[in-house]
This record gives structure tokens, C-alpha cells and sequence, in this order.
């Protein structure tokens, strides 16, 4: 299926009402469509970057309230990260007994930090600490990866999922920055096979932080129509951004990635304090 005919299949499913008893997608700020392009050109180009760049878009560019941004990223980033796990599982590139310590100390806080801690942060702090974040994985994705990093000990592999449970629970993020290093380093997975399974993870993370955000009960939205609208039409920024990606080299992508992530993060600031 081309770019062009997968845009307009997924106008005209976007064109009926919204899920969830929601408006039309169509109806929603023209910005929706560019800010789901643009991720899922993140995904398609580097397989990786669509959490980081989905909440501050909702927030800065779509105009939904922080909460409610992080919210809505949770069935975003998480239907994307399962859709992407099937691909691996066939693919035989999936470890989830490999990856359930991990999981073990990842998802009891998730579903603490976004059922007892974010409901209460105010949400210029939460959208400052996404933008540090931002920019630390910026500023990552500019250093030139080592050749053969050391292994770490296995012990890490718990704090390092106790962490990302937390930040999927606070801001939203998937996480894949920090799982993938740790499968590889702690654990002993090759690189695929961590990419593979760090979907696993982001997944399970995000349906768990959705359910304690419902749990919580604080009137917070979850936009379902877009939700839906960033999920089809990224898949067609997935498809571009897959065909545009053999005509770059990898640190070209990367350095596009960072100075990307750096803008949006200036650009969240900037809608946050000013």
C-alpha cells in the first residue's frame, strides 16, 4: 500500500464518529495530523522516538492539558509497541521470560506513579521534567555509541525498570531508550532481540498506566478519537519514514532525531512557562 493511499484509507475511517462516543477525528485541530505524521516518521525512520515525541505534541501543538496528553499517550504508544512486538514475535525476536525481572519491578510503579503520584503533580512540572528528558535523550542520541560497552550486573536490570515504570507513569513515556541498553547489558540479549522485547514492555507499562489512570478517578480524558487518528495516521508516517530511511546514513537520522526532540522540547517549554 502506498503513502498516499494509506493517508486516505485512514481519512475516510477517521471521517466516521468518534470512539468512545467522541466527535470525528476530522474535526479535531489540523495540527493532529501533522503532530501524528511526525510521529510516526520518528518510528519509521529510527524505530524508536514516537512516546517521546507524542505527549509534548498532544500538549504544545494539539492544545489538550498535560494530563491529559500523558493520558492519551498511553493507548498511542502502547497499541503502536504491541502492533511493532507481533512484527518481532514472528520474527522469533521476542524474550519475554528474559525480560520479566525487568517487568516484575516495572509495573508496580507505573500503576503507583499514575494512580498516587501524577494526579497530583502540577503540570508545568510534570511538562519541565518531560522537556529535561527530552533533552537528555537528545543529548544521547548525539554521542557516538561505543564499540563494545561493559556488561552491567544484573542487579541493575530491576532499578533500571523500577525507573522507567516510573516515568511511564508520571510523563508517559515508553521508556525504549532505557529498556534497551538494560536487556543488552543485563540481561544478555542481542540487540534485536531487546528491541523485540522492550515493545513487550512499553506495552504491558502503558496498559497498566492507562487502567490506574481510570483507577484513579480524577476526571482526566483520554481522548480515544485521537488516540485512533495518531495511531492510523502514523502507520502511514511508519511507511514513509520506513521508505526514506535507506537514503541516510544512521548518524545523519540520529543527529536529525536529536535536533527534532531539542526543538519540541524548547517548543513544550515555551508553551508551558510562557
Amino acid at each position: 500500500m502506498s503513502a498516499s493511499a494509506g493517508l486516505a484509507a485512514a481519512a475516510r475511517v477517521l471521517a466516521a464518529a468518534g470512539p468512545f462516543g467522541g466527535p470525528a477525528v476530522v474535526s479535531a485541530p489540523a495540527g493532529a495530523w501533522g503532530a501524528a505524521l511526525l510521529v510516526g516518521l520518528s518510528l519509521g525512520l529510527l524505530g524508536s522516538g514516537g512516546s517521546m515525541l507524542a505527549v509534548p505534541l498532544l500538549h504544545a501543538w494539539v492544545g489538550l492539558p498535560f494530563a491529559e496528553a500523558r493520558a492519551t499517550s498511553y493507548p498511542i504508544v502502547g497499541g503502536v509497541a504491541l502492533a511493532g512486538m507481533f512484527v518481532h514475535a514472528r520474527r522469533g525476536t521476542v524474550r519475554p521470560w528474559k525480560a520479566l525481572p525487568f517487568v516484575l519491578a516495572s509495573l508496580p510503579c507505573t500503576f503507583a506513579t499514575a494512580r498516587w503520584v501524577a494526579p497530583h503533580l502540577d503540570a508545568r512540572v510534570q511538562a519541565t521534567a518531560f522537556a529535561v528528558l527530552m533533552a537528555f535523550a537528545a543529548a544521547q542520541m548525539l554521542r557516538r555509541p561505543r564499540a563494545a560497552p561493559a556488561a552491567r550486573p544484573r542487579g541493575t536490570v530491576p532499578a533500571t525498570g523500577a525507573a522507567v515504570g516510573a516515568l511511564t507513569g508520571l510523563l508517559g513515556v515508553g521508556g525504549g531508550f532505557l529498556v534497551v541498553p538494560s536487556l543488552v547489558l543485563g540481561v544478555g540479549l542481542d540487540v534485536r532481540a531487546a528491541l523485540g522485547t522492550s515493545l513487550l514492555v512499553v506495552a504491558l507499562n502503558c496498559a497498566v498506566a492507562l487502567g490506574a489512570t481510570w483507577a484513579a478517578g480524577d476526571g482526566v480524558a483520554v481522548h480515544g478519537d485521537l488516540a485512533l487518528l495518531f495511531g492510523a495516521v502514523g502507520v502511514v508516517g511508519v511507511l514513509v519514514g520506513a521508505r526514506l530511511a535507506g537514503q541516510f546514513s544512521t548518524d545523519m537520522l540520529r543527529r536529525l532525531f536529536a535536533v527534532v526532540v531539542t526543538a519540541v522540547a524548547v517548543w513544550l517549554l515555551g508553551a508551558t512557562w510562557c
